[in-house]
């Protein structure tokens, strides 16, 4: 029986809500008029499923050398939100039928990106504890919104993503060089 492979659904799921996301933030319906912390509550739960993709194309907006617009900007966050769930979904499809352990890579590819994908969730997590938009006032220019509720959904989500990408990796690095402390040298 055929199983249904995450790694194309799950990129068009939240494509499809991400680009949504970003069309209601175009047109907002504020509780106060001109608000302009306001973000609403679905905006702020898309930021949050999304939030390595997010905080990448921050980066990426605020590293390039010319100003980009906003149709640029768009379509490097919904690429990157679409790279984000493939990985996931491809992840997931990999732990639903796994390989035998005589066909898994242990490559050096793969424990640097095992690394620098732990070192990303570590850097998420210290952003999180020195960017908390809950306790602090989104007039002070800390990114945050005048919406409390989603606001925690938003950090909510983005503690659970930073948590995931700092422990998952992690505990394969171990799995992968204790393996590899087990196994005798060969030679010739």
């Amino acid at each position: 029986m055929n199983r249904v492979k995450l790694a194309w659904i799950l990129p068009l799921v939240f494509v499809v809500l991400a680009e949504t996301s970003l069309q209601a933030q175009r047109h907002p319906h504020q509780p106060v008029r001109g608000d302009i912390y306001w973000r609403s509550t679905f905006d702020l739960a898309c930021a949050g499923l999304n939030a390595p993709a997010d905080q990448i194309s921050v980066m990426i907006y605020a590293l390039s050398s010319y100003q980009m617009g906003a149709l640029l900007a768009d379509l490097v966050y919904v690429t990157l939100v679409a790279v984000l769930w493939y990985l996931v979904g491809k992840k997931i499809d990999s732990l639903r039928s796994p390989e035998p352990a005589a066909l898994q890579k242990r490559s050096a590819v793969r424990i640097i990106g095992s690394l620098l994908t732990a070192l990303y969730g570590l850097y998420m997590l210290l952003f999180l504890a020195f960017h908390n938009v809950l306790f602090t006032a989104p007039r002070n220019g800390n990114g945050g919104s005048s919406n409390f509720v989603g606001d925690l959904i938003h950090q909510s989500l983005w503690l659970l993503w930073s948590l995931i990408l700092l422990i998952a990796p992690s505990l394969g690095l171990l799995k992968a060089l204790g393996s590899r402390a087990d196994t005798p040298l060969v030679r010739g």
